[in-house]
């Protein structure tokens, strides 16, 4: 945990867009996690409500679909304290959050 200025706790996280979709069950290959179907389902995954029917994920690689999901994914993940539990291991090597330890 870091101390802004204000005092004020802040966590910075490391995010992977990808594992998010997948989490979903969207295999975010070939521009499919772009498709606005496929991100109403993984928004909805995350309980987040789905984006307007003329919406188009802009970026060269669907840049606004990872933001989107990203945003969802830490709005859910983090209102869980179980995720919040970083494993002593990944305090050295790295930890993606919402990636649970696959060690008990």
């Amino acid at each position: 945990m870091i101390r802004t200025p204000c005092l004020v706790p802040l966590h910075l996280v490391e995010i992977f867009p990808s594992y998010y979709f997948a989490l979903a069950g969207i295999k975010p290959v070939n521009g499919a996690h772009g498709e606005r179907e496929n991100i109403n389902q993984a928004l909805a995954c995350f309980g987040s409500d789905p984006v307007s029917a003329d919406f188009k994920a802009n970026g060269p690689d669907h840049d606004e679909a990872d933001a989107l999901i990203s945003a969802a994914a830490l709005r859910w993940f983090s209102a869980q304290s179980d995720f919040w539990s970083v494993p002593a291991d990944a305090r050295a090597e790295g930890w993606i959050f919402g990636v649970k330890s696959a060690t008990p």
